[in-house]
């Protein structure tokens, strides 16, 4: 028997052979790489080229650990906190499969949980603590990146990144490759409460000036954010990792420093301003206002809960489910925030009831169930970490938590990623040494196990580089087709092969990426520019079968209107001026007085 030997964080080498081989590497690239992806032509740039880039790395660095993981003893497995946390979640999302109106977002959603589950439990038993913690240090790197960029767009001295001056104001063209202010905040949360673990780290080969410059840019550029759900999680996650760290009799002092350190954040002019704008909103009791509008993605979700108690709506299928549940709340009264800038919520903005939403009651037993685990997990840890690291645990996990309560943090590759190292951190220090075979005791035996376990993460990975690329090329078929008929239409004259070679593109695009909704509405676009209204109707009928958006409702509208059939363009443009108030200015005249009085139709169940 050969059993991992778990080494204190600090004392930088491992005991087990996987510590620097090629696996840790490439799971060091997977937190370093995808936040720094973009790629312009695709209709959307970040995210989805960040997650295609950072699932692919983290089945990479699987296979790099294959001879390791090949050599963990079966029985063993259900031992380990990283299994027993994620394995039933997983299980209750498969299940989904077999229920759900909505296959192609539910296959999508659980392959990249399944990702996410098989980087925890994999990294968890391939690498030693030490070499774990190594890297969560590696996550600073592209965090002081984003951070330096994001500081760079915030004084204007440069600005590769450009967003459009109607999208939120200043605010929202601080994005750095994150892609937006709130996904640059998440992802700064982690690595700003590791470094000041580093800094009161005992080390005395540590470079604190280099980690305390770090943790001041990502500071700056959290203020900077103004996102006061991360700021909330990193304040709450410090005072946290400090209180474990001091001695009783320097807690005062510490206290007194984040005070200081809070009120330093809130002399920031714009940081003031939205805090007071909360506070104030939050006095006068308009709660939507004060979040952001996050109330109304935890509305449907509490509805969709509520509609599917026991199966849920799938995995992955809150963002198909939203409009329809927020038309049925609409046509009950229930108010919606108005200042959106895009309504359609593709996440409910809280982990907790998005899970309730997609996997009903089953789904929240599985997730209290993985939380209990790794909660039992890092109180175990304490015995086998220092003081500072202790305080990491702790931090970490109440973060996580808060983070969790108002985001989706675990729904965004680069920032999941990162949370899924540190779980992983977590389990490997509180649960047991996974128990392994000795190759020598039966070399063809275990010869087998490894090839087996090789083409196996091969294979997976092959999977994931056809659908990686997949997702990529379909949504840069679109962009490339909405670029090219804007610039026809803007002429007046759309020449009719353009519009036959768009729509076989769109159906391509479709069939590379089957969850994506936008190749099956632009091709209701196209034709609607095209008059070709009967294959119009059929396009936006589809696209809304599919997921239903407040734009392709008003352009379905537009289009009923177009064919003079009134009462159901009506319907339709009440619909989308319901879910995008802003479309209201473009209702057609004649149908404009009949569309404001006109009731709220939600779609049929």
């Amino acid at each position: 028997m050969q059993a991992r030997t778990a080494t204190s964080p600090r004392s930088g080498t491992a005991a087990s052979p996987e510590a620097r081989g090629p696996g840790w590497w490439l799971a060091a690239a997977t937190l370093v790489l995808p936040s720094l992806v973009v790629v312009p032509l695709a209709l959307d740039a970040f995210r989805l080229p960040q997650r295609m880039a950072a699932e692919w790395l983290a089945l990479a660095s699987l296979l790099g650990c294959a001879g390791v993981l090949a050599r963990v003893r079966g029985r063993a497995l259900l031992a380990q906190p990283s299994v027993q946390a994620a394995l039933p979640l997983l299980l209750v999302a498969l299940c989904g499969l077999f229920w759900t109106a909505h296959p192609a977002h539910v296959r999508d959603g659980v392959v990249d949980l399944a990702i996410g589950v098989a980087a925890l439990v994999c990294w968890s038993l391939a690498f030693a603590p030490a070499a774990l913690r190594r890297l969560l240090e590696a996550a600073m790197i592209p965090a002081v990146a984003l951070a330096v960029l994001a500081i760079l767009q915030l004084h204007h001295w440069w600005e590769p990144v450009q967003t459009r001056p109607d999208l939120g104001g200043a605010r929202m063209g601080l994005t750095a490759f994150a892609g937006n202010p709130g996904d640059l905040a998440a992802l700064l949360v982690l690595p700003c409460l590791v470094a000041q673990a580093r800094l009161g780290a005992a080390d005395r080969r540590a470079t604190p000036w280099g980690w305390a410059l770090a943790l001041a840019l990502g500071v700056y550029a959290l203020a900077a954010s103004q996102t006061l759900t991360a700021l909330a999680a990193l304040l709450a996650g410090s005072v946290v990792l400090w209180a474990v760290r001091l001695p009783r009799r320097a807690l005062w002092g510490g206290a007194a420093g984040l005070l200081v350190a809070a009120l330093v954040l809130l002399a920031v002019p714009a940081l003031r301003a939205r805090a007071a704008f909360v506070a104030h909103a939050g006095s006068t009791g308009q709660l939507n206002e004060m979040l952001s509008g996050r109330l109304d993605g935890w509305r449907v979700a509490v509805e969709l809960l509520r509609e599917h108690p026991f199966a849920g709506v799938g995995q992955g299928a809150y963002r198909a489910e939203f409009a329809p549940a927020k038309l049925r709340l609409l046509a009950e009264g229930t108010p919606f925030y108005v200042g959106h800038v895009n309504p359609s919520f593709a996440n409910a903005h809280d982990e907790y009831l998005e899970i309730a939403a997609d996997l009903g009651w089953p789904g929240v037993l599985a997730l209290l169930w993985g939380i209990g685990v790794l909660v039992v997990a890092g109180w175990r840890a304490r015995r086998a970490l220092e003081a500072g690291e202790r305080g990491l645990v702790l931090a970490g996990l109440v973060a996580l938590a808060l983070l969790a309560l108002t985001y989706f943090p675990l729904r965004l590759a680069p920032v999941a990623l990162g949370w899924t190292a540190f779980l992983a951190w977590v389990a490997a220090n509180g649960g047991a040494a996974a128990d392994r075979d000795d190759a020598a005791s039966d070399e063809r035996r275990a010869r087998a196990r490894r090839i087996a376990c090789t083409v196996l993460l091969a294979l997976v990975l092959a999977g994931q580089t056809v659908r990686g690329a997949s997702r990529l090329l379909s949504s840069m078929y679109v962009h490339a087709v909405q670029q090219q008929m804007g610039a026809a239409n803007a002429t007046g004259r759309v020449p009719s092969a353009l519009v036959d070679a768009s729509l076989r593109v769109l159906a391509r695009a479709h069939r590379l990426d089957p969850a994506a909704v936008e190749p099956l509405a632009f091709a209701g676009d196209v034709l609607l520019v095209a008059h070709r209204d009967p294959e119009a109707d059929a396009a936006y009928r589809r696209a809304i079968a599919h997921e239903p958006r407040g734009e392709t409702f008003f352009n379905h509208g537009l289009l009923l209107w177009q064919m003079e059939n009134s009462d159901g363009a009506v319907v339709e443009l009440r619909r989308g001026v319901a879910l995008l108030p802003r479309l209201t200015s473009q209702v057609p005249p004649g149908a404009a007085a009949e569309v404001a009085s006109a009731p709220i139709v939600p779609l049929p169940r």
